[in-house]
């Protein structure tokens, strides 16, 4: 064809040829392309390789995506050697992208891997927060009734600590959890954003000499009186370490009264050595092979579990010190010289909280940010409604104790000057506890005073020699005269003087303890009071399928976004599956406290268990948000509660609301009335015989009593006249805020007639009204009006809603 493009004479044939010319050389570059027999074979099996590793990856199984992105690699560069062109070209890059993410997994597995539990395989370690997803291409009716349980690689395997977790880039939270999610990131006007594996980079925390833009910590009045001035690790200490020995006896708090965070150290510290295992101490960066180290730029980040997140606190190495030489701490510090991760450690919590003038906190919510253990206090107060079983109490504390799934704090009550000296404690003071034992036939318990000095002086004390025999000393290791040579505010003391001078233990217990655990992040703002109504409350189905009778635990942690900010929340229970409108017979009616975090425990009996969780505020016009967690030993899921689960996992159901009014000429009161006739009516029309759900909302005025009635009829009726309708569950009475009954109707019309107890009232309501198949809905006119029916709201069409009666 080239040759005879030369010869020919003609323009339009000349062209004709290039074009044809044009035509066979891409196709010719096509078929050059084409991958040979064995190319094909060998993309089709990276493709493969990489379609499990994602997988793997989906289904949070690190250590095997690891793996998978490895082979996937491999085959990529051997589909490279076989292909040319394009394909080679495509294949150089996937092989790269591949060993990116085989090592990043691997990494990230051998990081985490360090604080799982021993029991758990590499493959069951869990690197992210567990969420309960629904599978991506669920249709409406299956997400409705979810396989609840079939999804270990999603809860199998839960870290030792949360913290040892990181945030990874894919999530398989709502569009609203994420929200939650990012809202929760600013405390107290800053940012604390949630942390993934890249923050970690060593190369984070190299370059330019590192100043916080967020400032400095404001100073306590204490360390303002002492001259406090800010100097940088590297003048306070000539060689300075960030860890050298992670254990209690080198802690000491000083001018901060954050004696619960401290003693909250303590107490991890006190574990790690205890058990050979990490917790926090590999929670400071930056690091080389897993141990935390000087940062060449000054530049230091501490992960924390906050508002439903692992989160990162950036700081730099600027600490208080007193002018002198060398320079004095004067915040906690650690007795090993030039051991940075205390100071550091509290400088983060107190950047968290707004300073150094820590307005005080409690064990459990410390504890909770620094490993995310699950919160929990025994009240010791006699005088307390809520006062926990002092037997009970000291079986869990042992049982802790003895299987390393618990940490424990304790403080005291409010003391006087007198009973301060003649005991040696401190009034409303935070201590460690450090061991809980059986010994000699007595139940003692060892403290640590984080001040590091002023110890109990009661029984067990190091000047009490009675009790003190030569077989506890020995069974203890009590030196009682290397005790009596220093007071260091670690001492013993008996339960019974706990139970006497101590008003409250916090306990943290191991997520560890439960192989499955479920989470959801939710919003919530109390509009009104909820005495008498509970539909505006957020409110969750829990499913737990117990092989045996258990106890299942779930948490609710409220978000704070001002650390100043102490709404009073709380957790109610209600057997059953369905959406709780009426606060009557609760299975757990719980009192609400100000603490952000929130425990009930539930038992279950073996087989299915299904209970609505109802979460409450009780300030009026409060808002929060939360994460609801559960924790079992066996299969659970938490998903969304709905109004009537028998209608609404129907694939035909049908659902609409829409908004009307009682006005001065339409407000004729209760069925007992003469004006009942005047009330709003609506006519409503079912081709099937069906279960239908209504429920009734007035609106402004929260105290007015309403009430529904369904009549066989399909026109306005007179209250002497009609036939109605009896509600599934007998139900009559009218009610508070919010009405709702559930009718088995068949083919036919039927009309709905909307009224309040008292004659008169005047205001707008909404109508909620679903079907297990479509029912036509219509306004019916008053007795004085022409009959004619005019349609109420939009268009009557399934899963239509937000319309208006009119």
């Amino acid at each position: 064809m080239l040759r005879l493009l030369q010869s020919e004479r003609s323009d339009d044939i000349a062209n004709l040829i290039k074009k044809h010319c044009s035509r066979l050389m891409d196709k010719a570059q096509q078929l050059k392309e084409l991958p040979s027999e064995r190319a094909a074979h060998a993309k089709k099996e990276a493709v493969r390789l990489e379609n499990a590793a994602k997988e793997a990856e989906k289904n949070l199984r690190f250590s095997q995506a690891a793996k998978c992105f490895a082979d996937a690699a491999a085959a990529f560069k051997q589909l490279r050697l076989k292909s040319s062109g394009q394909l080679k070209e495509w294949a150089g890059r996937q092989a790269i992208a591949m060993i990116e993410k085989a090592e990043k997994y691997t990494t990230n597995a051998k990081a985490a891997m360090s604080n799982v539990p021993r029991r758990a395989s590499e493959d069951d370690c869990v690197l992210g927060l567990p969420h309960v997803p629904g599978k991506a291409d669920t249709t409406p009716e299956e997400a409705k009734q979810p396989n609840l349980y079939e999804n270990p690689a999603a809860t199998a395997g839960v870290p030792e600590s949360l913290t040892s977790s990181f945030v990874q880039g894919r999530s398989n939270k709502t569009k609203e959890e994420e929200l939650v999610i990012r809202q929760g990131s600013k405390i107290n006007g800053k940012i604390y954003e949630p942390m993934y594996v890249n923050d970690t980079d060593y190369s984070n925390f190299s370059g330019d000499i590192f100043k916080d833009p967020a400032g400095l910590p404001p100073l306590s009045q204490k360390q303002k009186k002492e001259g406090a001035v800010w100097a940088r690790i590297s003048q306070i200490y000539s060689n300075p370490v960030v860890i050298k020995q992670f254990t209690y006896e080198n802690i000491t708090q000083t001018l901060v009264g954050d004696c619960s965070f401290v003693s909250s150290l303590a107490v991890c510290a006190s574990w790690e050595r205890r058990y050979g295992r990490t917790l926090i101490s590999r929670n400071i960066y930056p690091q080389k092979n897993n141990v935390p180290v000087i940062s060449p730029s000054g530049k230091y980040m501490i992960k924390m579990y906050l508002n439903g997140a692992v989160r990162k606190i950036v700081i730099d190495d600027y600490l208080p010190v007193v002018q002198s030489m060398p320079p004095q701490l004067l915040c906690s510090y650690s007795r090993i010289g030039e051991e940075a991760w205390l100071p550091l450690y509290e400088k983060a919590y107190m950047k968290l909280h707004g300073g150094y003038d820590f307005p005080g906190s409690t064990s459990s919510i410390d504890l909770h940010a620094l490993c995310g253990w699950i919160p929990e206090t025994f009240h010791l107060k006699e005088d307390s409604k809520s006062r926990s079983d002092p037997e009970e109490a000291w079986r869990r504390l042992e049982q802790g104790q003895k299987k390393g799934t618990a940490l424990f704090t304790m403080g005291t009550k409010s003391l006087s000057a007198d009973e301060e000296e003649r005991s040696g404690l401190a009034s409303q003071h935070a201590y460690a506890v450090l061991e809980v034992v059986m010994a000699g036939g007595r139940r003692l318990v060892k403290l640590m005073n984080p001040w590091r000095r002023m110890r109990w002086r009661g029984e067990f004390s190091p000047h009490d020699e009675t009790n003190w025999t030569p077989a506890l000393r020995a069974a203890l290791k009590y030196d009682l005269d290397s005790e009596l040579l220093e007071d260091n505010g670690v001492f013993w003391i008996s339960w019974e003087a706990v139970q006497n001078f101590f008003s409250s233990i916090h306990c943290s217990w191991s997520p560890a303890r439960f192989k499955y655990r479920r989470n959801v992040h939710g919003s919530y703002q109390n509009v009104k009071n909820q005495r008498r109504c509970l539909d505006d409350n957020p409110q969750y189905l829990l499913h737990v399928r117990a092989s045996t009778d258990t106890m299942v635990w779930v948490l609710l942690d409220r978000h704070y976004l001002d650390t100043n900010d102490e709404p009073h929340i709380a957790l109610h229970v209600y057997q059953g599956n369905r959406r709780v409108y009426y606060p009557v017979n609760p299975l757990i009616h719980s009192v609400y406290n100000n603490n952000p975090h929130f425990l009930i425990r539930l038992n279950c009996r073996q087989g299915e268990n299904t209970f609505v969780l109802v979460v409450s505020m009780y300030d009026e016009g409060a808002k929060m948000n939360f994460t609801l967690t559960s924790y079992s030993a066996d299969p659970s899921a938490i998903t969304p509660v709905l109004d009537c689960p028998k209608i609404e996992v129907k694939r035909s159901s049908f659902s609409k609301v829409f908004r009307h009014n009682w006005a001065e000429e339409s407000a004729g009161g209760s069925i007992n009335t003469d004006k009942f006739d005047m009330n709003p009516m609506f006519r409503i029309d079912s081709q099937h015989t069906q279960r239908i759900f209504i429920k009734i909302r007035p609106s402004g005025n929260s105290s007015v009593h309403v009430g529904m009635h369904l009549f066989v009829s399909g026109d306005r009726v007179r209250r002497s006249e009609a036939q109605e309708m009896t509600s599934l569950d007998g139900e009559t009475q009218y009610r508070s805020e919010c009405i709702w009954r559930e009718y088995q109707i068949a083919e036919g019309s039927y009309t709905l007639a909307v009224a309040t107890f008292e004659v008169g009232y005047v205001g707008e309501f909404l109508v909620t009204i679903k079907a297990e198949n479509e029912v036509r809905i219509a306004k019916l006119p008053p007795f004085r009006a022409a009959p004619a029916v005019e349609p109420a709201g939009e268009e009557n069409s399934p899963k239509a809603n937000d319309g208006e009666a009119t």
